[in-house]
């Protein structure tokens, strides 16, 4: 089944994180079914801040999350930033290797006190 590609500026659920902020939110939908979602936001104005994502669990594996990540990153290149920032934990391995594969580079590490917990900052330039 195709799946349907939906821009969106805005979300009720995130406006006091959003608020203020230049932002979007990208949703990947099969007919009428959100089945994968990805949230970003200007940090500054050279750089975007990859704050959530998702691909419900019977989708994964189908390239959701990749066209989102490729969506987003050509967006942030189309609003002018030079770069995207993503944070992770130790916890979601496949992510880790989906963003080093992707062309992020570890730029710090965050330690919270428990390994699966502790998080890994990841920075992507933006060339044209």
């Amino acid at each position: 089944m195709p799946l349907n590609w939906a821009f969106a500026t805005a979300s009720e659920s995130f406006l006091t994180k959003l608020s203020g902020k230049r932002h979007l939110i990208l949703i990947a939908k099969d007919s009428e079914q959100c089945v994968g979602f990805k949230v970003g936001y200007e940090n500054s104005r050279h750089e975007f801040y990859s704050w959530l994502g998702s691909v419900l669990p019977t989708y994964r594996g189908q390239g959701i999350a990749a066209r989102l990540r490729d969506m987003q990153e050509q967006w942030a290149r189309e609003q002018g930033y030079s770069c995207i920032r993503v944070k992770s934990c130790n916890r979601y391995p496949a992510m880790l290797h989906m963003l080093i594969g992707s062309g992020y580079q570890i730029a710090g590490y965050e330690d919270l006190g428990d390994l699966t917990l502790n998080k890994i900052h990841f920075l992507k330039a933006l060339t044209a």
